[in-house]
């Protein structure tokens, strides 16, 4: 059996080779078990521990007992024990031998409670030997792919503290079908927790400590992730708020002698910090169904938000709107040398500034959702084939703007057809958002817009993509005799009422149709906007046609390869066409 450490921005791993005749038993090839630290010495130590019962594990499925021994890995011939507190902290730790482990627990590890006494009566995290019902829990099989939310079968818990309650809330909230990004972001904000309180018993948190907790929260700079900021690796929460807090001083010195300073902090906002509050209060609210006399200490902790002068997102003016949509791609149907002309750049942002679709429900469209219904065509807005949407609202139908269909979307669509593709924008692969893994269409599209916005002098924080939906809403806030509830179901957004959201139905689509066809974006793209042409799309065209040939809708094309396979294939056409005139 092979076993070593696995060192990774989130702390040390430890990784053991599933012998082959238990594949089949185990489902897998090997066990990883994070190890809970970023110290190399700690980790040598807690790997001794997990070894030896892996190999316990091992042998009770093969049916033969198997006495005591070190385990193989260099290094690794001690445990460290550690002692609680009567508040159930960890205040003392001491190393062991394991000999000395066995001796001291021939029979096991008792379940004793949180004590300041000698070692026999402290708690170690013990390693669960059922891997199978654990293996087939719904958090770690949609969540594998991510190494930051990889609940692995083998995890260490002690029973009524902190991490088995997360375990236990994310499992459900994921049978819940909470989507992979928002449990995400839900792990992120409880592994903050358990970090910061350690795996405690939860009655032991008191408001005092929280209070803390929110303090060093909101000394947390944007971007604190140590796998997005190297500077902060191997470092806790309030490792970096102090961190932090030294940076902050010195660009303040820096700028009181007058010297200059490329150097910013941006902190947590009280919106940011008061989401990581409200998700963790929830959590507590959560456990407290299960032990009633639970107190909850994050209960009105929230701060209060200092009122701003700017949106979150603005809205793109006329004057933003005409600088985009004069940009080559829209105008004269070209890209900078050595890049590919995609319809997707050309189309995603006509339909979000004529539609006020999300970015993410643009870029998922299948040509099936592309349809005309009774007599109108519409955008099928649906959770078919995995699609994802925000909410229950989200799911409607959105009418063709008629200049969308001036600009050529259902001739596309016509090829598209003809060529049997199934999405409607083939080449527009998915991929895994950086920071949280989660897997989506839009994700390159985003990069390419805000890279769009940069280049022509646009890009700041409140005008990104999005702010073509606030433009959308804003055109028809101008029109005093706009229908606002129509406007809000074209949106996606709920109505805000019982009676509409309950009893309501869906508007006609003539209705939905006569209302949108009333947007007026103060600049009519028409003058300019050159509308989509096939020959000028025809190295995507290539591409589609090779990943088709190759039977790879992800394969990754050179430009010069479509360049070449273009003129093969316009080749073979001319060849085709003397042969039919002859």
């Amino acid at each position: 059996m092979g076993e070593y450490l696995l060192n990774t921005p989130h702390g040390y791993y430890l990784r053991v080779a599933v012998p082959k005749d238990l594949r089949d038993t185990l489902k897998r090839r090997e066990i990883k078990k994070s190890l809970l630290t970023r110290d190399r010495s700690r980790a040598i130590k807690a790997a001794q521990s997990f070894v030896l019962e892996i190999e316990d594990m091992f042998a009770s499925l093969r049916g033969v007992p198997m006495g005591r021994r070190r385990a193989t890995l260099p290094g690794m011939s001690e445990i460290i024990v550690r002692e609680l507190g009567a508040d159930g902290k960890p205040f003392r730790e001491h190393d062991m031998t394991v000999e000395e482990h066995r001796q001291l627990f021939p029979l096991g590890v008792p379940q004793a409670t949180p004590t300041s006494s000698v070692a026999p009566n402290y708690v170690p995290q013990k390693i669960a030997t059922e891997a199978t019902p654990i293996a087939k829990s719904p958090v770690s099989s949609r969540l594998k792919r991510n190494d930051v939310l990889s609940l692995l079968a083998l995890e260490t818990f002690i029973p009524g503290c902190l991490r088995s309650h997360v375990y236990e809330y994310l499992v459900e909230k994921e049978g819940q079908g909470m989507t992979a990004n928002r449990l995400s972001s839900l792990h992120s904000t409880l592994t903050h927790v358990t970090e910061f309180f350690g795996d405690v018993p939860m009655r032991s948190v008191t408001r005092a400590q929280v209070a803390e907790y929110i303090s060093v929260l909101s000394s947390l700079p944007v971007v604190h992730s140590a796998n997005r900021t190297s500077a902060y690796r191997g470092m806790t929460i309030r490792e970096i708020a102090i961190a932090t807090q030294k940076r902050i001083k010195r660009i303040e010195d820096l700028q009181a002698k007058g010297k200059p300073c490329t150097d910013s902090v941006e902190l947590l906002d009280p919106v940011s910090v008061n989401r990581y509050i409200c998700d963790t209060e929830a959590f507590w609210e959560w456990c407290g169904l299960e032990e009633r006399s639970l107190p909850n200490p994050f209960g009105k902790q929230k701060i209060r938000a200092a009122k701003k002068g700017k949106k979150k997102r603005d809205p793109f003016t006329p004057e933003h709107l005409s600088i985009i949509f004069h940009h080559p791609i829209f105008v004269e149907h070209k890209v900078p040398l050595g890049q590919l002309l995609q319809p997707h750049h050309f189309f995603v942002p006509l339909i979000a500034a004529y539609t006020g679709m999300r970015i993410e429900e643009i870029c998922q469209l299948h040509c099936a959702d592309v349809k005309k219904l009774h007599g109108i065509w519409m955008f099928d807005i649906n959770r078919l084939d995995n699609k994802k949407l925000k909410n229950d609202s989200s799911e409607r139908c959105v009418p063709l703007h008629a200049d969308l269909i001036h600009f050529g979307l259902l001739a596309y669509l016509a090829e598209l057809m003809e060529e049997g593709e199934l999405l409607l924008f083939p080449n527009l692969l998915s991929r895994p958002n950086e920071r949280t893994g989660d897997m989506s269409y839009s994700n390159s599209v985003t990069v390419w817009f805000g890279r769009l916005l940069t280049s022509l002098n646009l890009k700041s924080k409140t005008l990104v993509f999005h702010s073509f939906r606030h433009t959308f809403r804003n055109s028809y806030k101008q029109q005093l005799d706009s229908n606002d509830k129509v406007v809000t179901e074209l949106l996606g957004h709920a109505h805000g009422n019982l009676t509409d959201d309950t009893y309501g139905s869906a508007y006609f689509h003539k209705t939905l149709k006569d209302v949108i066809d009333t947007l007026k974006l103060d600049i009519d793209l028409k003058d300019f906007v050159t509308p989509w042409k096939s020959e000028d799309f025809y190295l995507s065209a290539v591409l589609r046609r090779i990943r088709r040939e190759r039977k790879d809708p992800y394969l990754d094309v050179p430009i010069k390869e479509i360049r070449t396979a273009a003129k093969r294939y316009a080749d073979k056409r001319e060849k085709t066409k003397t042969k039919t005139t002859v």
